[in-house]
């Protein structure tokens, strides 16, 4: 009888010979969605699906061989969580359908799933590695509520036939004059290398595409990110590199035709950020008796703190009062003073902050 890693590498065996690069499939083994477990037959057809869908883009947009990187996905693919499979094969980005896959991903709430990936020469990748990794310049995704950061048909109006305008994406208040929400979409403070949007075409004149690019470009690269027909509304998601400058704009839409766009960013790219710890201290008094050892407990942390150190003082100073132990919970004291003692207890609360 087959394994689980077995069944896996057949159904790769199947896959990689005839994988088109660049196409999509429409004969994708489906599973029950959302399944508590998956059998090892259901996890072949996943790992088959997932290569299928994310293959071309791993290959042409990060230069790995995607024989290796497949193989890779075996062991996540036998011995992940089902649910985390099961939403990987959901998402509408290959980096979040990554982060579902090590348990960290944050479900899309995208109105539409992208079933086809563009050819690779359609697609620009913000963050540029030549690895799926880089020791040296890995950025880190952040996944946002989608929030509205363009609507030309509230500001501007369409954008003309071939040509361009700007956008920015991060660092203003809100985003009326580009006519999209009112508030800042909590990105007033961040300053992020690449965005993940979702930009949607609504009633181009004629048939044509988009392209959406960094602004500090003097052109647009020849390729396409949205492809549209006469009045259609089509969307795609796209990781766009931000202007390198840190002039405005962040971003520039060109399109062939006609049309008005509306832009959702839904996470960022950003280098990593260390997060001081927000600390804070407990206060607990005891009294010691004469001639016993006595103990003096921390006093509580708040609530989402949880205490990382902690001393005692008051009776160090005096002779005959001896500190016997310093422990996670407080202090036995040693009182030999010939009177009673009173010992305060210092804890030190920590938490990251906003949890």
């Amino acid at each position: 009888m087959m394994n689980k890693k077995s069944i896996l590498a057949a159904a790769l065996a199947v896959v990689l010979p005839g994988m088109v690069m660049g196409a999509g499939t429409n004969n994708a083994v489906k599973i029950p969605h959302y399944a508590a477990s998956l059998s090892p037959a259901q996890r072949g057809a996943s790992i088959a699906t997932f290569v299928r869908k994310w293959g071309p883009y791993a290959q042409n947009m990060y230069g790995v061989d995607v024989r290796t990187w497949s193989s890779r996905l075996v062991g996540q693919f036998a011995h992940g969580d089902a649910t985390n499979i099961q939403r990987s094969l959901a998402r509408t980005t290959f980096e979040g359908a990554m982060a579902e896959l090590a348990g960290v991903g944050h479900r899309s709430t995208d109105a539409q799933v992208i079933s086809k990936l563009a050819s690779p020469s359609s697609v620009r990748v913000g963050p540029t590695s030549d690895l799926l990794g880089d020791t040296t310049n890995d950025l880190v995704f952040t996944p946002i509520a989608p929030c509205r950061i363009a609507d030309t048909r509230n500001a501007g109006g369409q954008i003309a036939a071939d040509s361009n305008r700007g956008f920015n994406a991060w660092g203003v208040t809100d985003y009326l004059a580009f006519g999209g929400s009112g508030t800042d979409c909590g990105l007033a403070s961040e300053h992020p290398s690449a965005v993940v949007l979702n930009v949607t075409a609504v009633l181009p004149a004629t048939a044509g595409y988009a392209t959406v690019y960094a602004g500090d470009l003097a052109s647009p690269p020849f390729v396409s990110n949205i492809n549209y027909a006469a009045g259609a509304i089509v969307n795609n998601n796209v990781v766009v590199a931000l202007n390198s400058t840190g002039t405005d704009p962040d971003y520039r839409i060109y399109t062939l035709r006609a049309s008005h766009y509306v832009v959702d960013i839904v996470g960022y790219y950003d280098n990593p950020h260390a997060t001081p710890l927000d600390t804070t201290n407990t206060i607990a008094s005891g009294t010691v008796v004469n001639g016993d050892d006595g103990f003096v407990a921390y006093a509580a942390c708040p609530d989402t703190y949880v205490r990382t150190g902690g001393y005692c003082y008051g009776a160090q100073y005096q002779p005959n009062a001896f500190l016997l132990e310093t422990g996670a919970n407080g202090c036995v004291y040693r009182n030999n003073t010939g009177a009673d003692i009173t010992i305060t207890s210092v804890g030190t609360c920590a938490r990251v902050p906003g949890r």
